[in-house]
């Protein structure tokens, strides 16, 4: 699994994508739009929401957000930007 703390500035289009990684996105603070396979949620804090394997999703927020990603299986492609990040 790869677990995130996410922070987001206010009006950020995230793109549509898809990954063969289930993924829960917990709004910890903010509000953004999310949508998932078509279906659009307006989330707050507390919601959270599951994307399967596979399944278009993009997002708009609204606020400045903070979220919790959880994907499973690992994210190997986010290991190599964590070095990036870290310096390493």
């Amino acid at each position: 699994m790869t677990h995130a703390h996410i922070s987001i500035d206010a009006g950020v289009q995230l793109p549509e994508h898809h990954h063969v990684q289930e993924q829960w996105s917990h709004l910890l603070e903010g509000e953004m739009e999310f949508i998932v396979g078509g279906e659009k949620r307006h989330m707050k804090p507390g919601e959270t929401a599951y994307i399967p394997s596979h399944v278009p999703h993009c997002g708009r927020t609204i606020t400045e957000c903070k979220l919790i990603d959880v994907f499973a299986p690992v994210r190997e492609d986010w290991k190599e930007l964590e070095k990036q990040q870290l310096g390493n």
